[in-house]
């Protein structure tokens, strides 16, 4: 699956998703708030599911890092 960069998403999106995270808003407020931007398919859940992060694809330490010490 392709993960959208920010400038793929409209601003108000992340206007909208910059309110939830900070808590500006409740989950109830920004699920409806993503309801105004499902169009052909891309229903809420998808749209949710697309701003989480995926911890699969972050940045890892290799096991024979020379700036690790372990004592």
């Amino acid at each position: 699956m392709h993960r959208k960069t920010a400038d793929e998403y409209p601003q108000e999106l992340l206007d909208l998703f910059h309110e939830y995270q900070h808590g500006e808003i409740d989950r109830r407020s920004f699920l409806e708030g993503l309801g105004r931007f499902a169009v052909e398919g891309l229903t809420v859940a998808a749209m949710y599911e697309s701003f989480s992060p995926n911890y699969a694809l972050a940045q890892t330490v290799k096991a024979d890092d020379k700036d690790i010490r372990v004592g």
